[in-house]
């Protein structure tokens, strides 16, 4: 399988001078994604879906930006990084060595030089992130992305539930009034783009809950890459009415696909460490049984967003989702 002009969107630049067979493409197709994607999350379990990719590029149309290192002779992508929200760093163990990360960023930033960047910084390179790259704003918070395993998900321990809401699949709601609760979470930022697409991913259930007509909650169940489940765009105005929403995707979801929690691998859920409702939450949920945690650092390059992260209770994905 080789690379053709009709099948790369754009080469924005040749790197052979520095290094050898490799150039710099923007939006790959999504094979060589989905390979890459496959990767990541084996060697760092980040929360991607086949359907992330696709989503992204419909969102945010001609403004998305995907800058890939391109190895011709290897017929692969070997790293990669996104603009703005500044997501998917990721360069292949074998090509690190030649510094293809600078020279991804260097590219990705002179498309935004006076903008407020925003990334999740893991623990390995949030410092490198500060010194070299300028993300030297931290929020208060960390995000806080935790595995466990599906079969040891116990929903009923999420009870009681606040049987005063009712539960609706999203469609049932305007969208509009998804988009005025999201605007008031994410400080403002429009989202109607990204959120419109995010609904309607393939392999998901969302649902809302309302409270004598107001909307009070929205929950995203989805298939993430391993036949793992992960929880996104999960906000509420309390935890009885988080437990209710989450109880209940996570009864639905397998029952709508015919299956059962138990035949799907891990559970990830992505909360802010300040939300600790939600750190008990997910505790409780899985009796306490946690496979493994990881701690990413909200970094910003010009002032830090003040996100009420009472309210979030699983971001939406953490390359695109901001929150």
């Amino acid at each position: 399988m080789t690379l053709s002009s009709k099948e790369i969107i754009k080469v924005e630049e040749d790197l052979s001078e520095k290094f050898d067979g490799i150039v710099l493409v923007i939006n790959p197709p999504n094979r060589y994604c989905k390979e890459l994607t496959e990767e990541m999350v084996a060697k760092e379990g980040w929360d991607n879906s086949h359907y992330c990719y696709d989503i992204w590029k419909r969102s945010f149309g001609p403004v998305f930006k995907l800058y890939c290192a391109f190895d011709k002779k290897a017929d692969k992508i070997v790293g990669c990084k996104g603009v703005l929200h500044c997501s998917m760093y990721y360069v292949q163990a074998e090509y690190r060595q030649l510094k293809l990360g600078l020279q991804l960023c260097d590219k990705a930033y002179s498309d935004a030089p006076s903008l407020n960047l925003f990334c999740y910084g893991v623990a390995s390179m949030y410092n490198k992130y500060k010194a070299v790259m300028n993300f030297d704003k931290f929020a208060n918070w960390r995000l806080q992305t935790t595995y466990a395993r599906c079969s040891d998900i116990r929903p009923e321990n999420l009870d009681p539930v606040d049987t005063s809401v009712e539960l609706k699949h999203w469609r049932l709601v305007p969208l509009q009034d998804i988009l005025a609760y999201d605007k008031v979470i994410a400080c403002g930022i429009n989202r109607e783009a990204y959120l419109t697409n995010t609904v309607q991913h393939p392999d998901s259930l969302t649902m809302v809950a309302t409270k004598t007509g107001q909307l009070v909650g929205v929950c995203q169940i989805r298939e993430l890459v391993g036949k793992r489940l992960g929880i996104s765009l999960f906000y509420a105005d309390n935890e009885a009415i988080a437990r209710s929403l989450l109880k209940y995707v996570l009864e639905e979801f397998p029952k709508s696909r015919y299956r059962s929690l138990d035949s799907y691998t891990k559970f990830v859920y992505k909360t802010p460490s300040t939300n600790e409702n939600s750190c008990q939450m997910f505790m409780n949920l899985v009796d306490g049984k946690i496979l493994d945690k990881q701690v990413l650092v909200p970094q910003f390059t010009k002032e830090v967003l003040q996100f009420p992260t009472h309210l979030i209770y699983s971001i939406c994905d953490e390359h695109s989702g901001l929150i």
